[in-house]
């Protein structure tokens, strides 16, 4: 949308498009009363095990110390992902793009990534395996190498401000 002041984009387990009939769906009203009505530590636990390839004990235990649950925080958030639908701007992308997608996330399916690299010319598209919606702490060590390796290659990191 403002291609003079983006020099590339990293896609990381996101979405170009969330279909309209989804917000009529059992899936969104079911997201919507765990927000309205579970305790904040049920939320935890809920997150964990949606978003979390991994329900190891110490995975479990840090990424509690990450999240804390905001209810009007996420209500917004899924209802702006109502309102995405980039479909048509994707093609005209022309700056470096990594789209990173994860193998079981739950989220995002990975063939969301898979649909916006086929969409987005010259993308470059890694998806990790054995992680979930939240890549870059379920595999961080491959993430950060990752974009390391992404912002090496198009020399990005002489082009900051």
């Amino acid at each position: 949308q403002a291609p003079e002041v983006c020099r590339s984009l990293i896609l990381v387990n996101t979405l170009h498009y969330f279909p309209k009939w989804l917000e009529s769906s059992i899936f969104f009203h079911i997201r919507k009363a765990r927000a309205l009505f579970l305790t904040p530590e049920q939320q935890k636990v809920m997150a964990a095990k949606t978003c979390l390839y991994s329900w190891r004990e110490e995975n479990l235990q840090e990424f509690y110390k990450l999240y804390k649950p905001d209810k009007k925080g996420y209500l917004l958030a899924m209802k702006a992902c109502l309102e995405v639908d980039h479909r048509d701007i994707l093609p005209y992308i022309k700056i470096p793009t990594l789209i990173i997608g994860s193998q079981y996330d739950a989220i995002t399916p990975v063939g969301i990534q898979i649909m916006m690299h086929e969409m987005i010319p010259n993308s470059e598209l890694v998806i990790f395996k054995k992680s979930g919606h939240i890549s870059k702490f379920e595999a961080a060590n491959e993430f950060n190498s990752t974009v390391r390796h992404f912002i090496d290659k198009h020399k990005l990191h002489n082009k900051a401000v």
